[in-house]
């Protein structure tokens, strides 16, 4: 009797396991899911891009690239073709390759954990009209802003 209790017990148990298996896999990989992590995710990085650049940069800049940010965020793109990215739809009237030249300083600090390079760019222009930069001013900023939302999601995957 006793072995047929252990039998039983062993079996029941690993159907139970499975079953969990079964639920935890459905609700990880559900929509819902997916979206709530990653809406969360990108509310906290537009939170974190709106503390550092909200005097520097327009609230809808700062909206776009932090979306775009977590869109193509381990892409497996370039770090400079990621900050391309990020910046492409609020510097439409910039070329992709002139855009790949500007974010190469940003992509080179990146690789080497520097933030030294997107704190200078901010603070040329910090006291200044966004409407009064010059184009290239305002791509510099976007590519800092886009290069420090990256650097963002990428400490927030380490430490998950």
């Amino acid at each position: 009797l006793e072995d047929l209790l252990d039998e039983e017990l062993t079996t029941r148990s690993q159907n139970f396991y499975n079953r969990l298996d079964t639920l935890w896999s459905n609700n990880f990989n559900s929509k819902k899911y997916k979206y709530s992590t990653k809406s969360s995710l990108v509310a906290n990085l537009q939170k974190n891009l709106q503390a550092g650049f909200a005097a520097s940069v327009p609230q809808d800049w700062i909206t776009v690239i932090a979306q775009k940010a977590a869109e193509i965020f381990n892409s497996g793109q370039s770090i400079g073709e990621q900050l391309v990215q990020c910046v492409e739809s609020v510097l439409p009237s910039w070329q992709t390759d002139d855009l790949l030249v500007m974010a190469r300083p940003f992509a080179y600090a990146m690789r080497s954990g520097e933030q030294q390079n997107v704190n200078s760019v901010v603070e040329n222009v910090e006291n200044r009209e966004w409407t009064n930069l010059s184009e290239v001013e305002k791509a510099k900023v976007s590519l800092a802003v886009a290069s420090f939302a990256l650097n963002q999601l990428n400490k927030s995957y380490d430490e998950a």
